[in-house]
């Protein structure tokens, strides 16, 4: 008769234990949201103890915020790596583009799952307030170094293309604001209808 043996549980590094928690809390974040979400049910999915888990992490809002806190920096850090790169000014843009059009679906549903928790909703916007000024200090340099833009008119400009809205950037001259937007926009169609622009009836011909 063949003697069961009992199965060794893999012994993880403390930064990979905590990772694999924040994994299993995200998973279950983007199948069902915050309703039913317990430390129980978080620690069942991670396979470890419920008094393992709350070596790492206190309670479910300190998890939550480390889940938001883990999938900021990672985009952050994919958009830093395309703004350190000996890229033109225009490929770094649709690079940028690409990362945020590929990360958009998971990344808002689980914000705006989150964002459900008050406590957590907090923890994001300041986690927010520093990812977006490390994003703009980069850009707002290579607009200056690529173009003769003065780097008052440059931050405006950048904060207007990705869509920031702080009230500090908006308040202090709105006109100007608008007259930055109207150029922005201006200059875009002009450059789309020079690589877009359909041929005449006469080019036809």
């Amino acid at each position: 008769m063949a003697v069961a043996t009992e199965k060794k549980r893999t012994r993880m590094a403390p930064h990979a234990r905590a990772k694999a928690i924040v994994e299993a809390a995200r998973g279950i974040v983007l199948r069902e949201g915050l309703a039913n979400m317990t430390m129980e049910r978080v620690a069942e999915a991670a396979a470890v103890s419920k008094g393992l888990i709350y070596a790492y992490f206190p309670n479910l809002t300190a998890l939550l915020r480390e889940v938001y806190a883990r999938e900021s920096r990672a985009l952050g850090r994919a958009h830093m790596a395309v703004l350190e790169q000996p890229l033109s000014f225009e490929d770094m843009a649709r690079a940028t583009a690409q990362i945020n059009r590929t990360s958009a679906r998971d990344k808002q549903l689980l914000i705006k799952r989150l964002s459900a928790d008050p406590s957590v909703a907090e923890a994001m916007d300041a986690v927010r307030s520093e990812d977006k000024q490390r994003v703009i200090d980069v850009l707002v340099e290579q607009v200056t170094q690529s173009y003769a833009i003065p780097t008052p008119v440059a931050r405006k400009a950048v904060m207007l293309a990705l869509g920031f809205d702080e009230e500090d950037a908006v308040s202090q001259d709105d006109e100007q604001m608008d007259e930055i937007w109207g150029a922005m926009m201006s200059g875009a169609m002009q450059e789309l209808e020079k690589r877009y622009q359909e041929p005449t009836v006469k080019e036809q011909l």
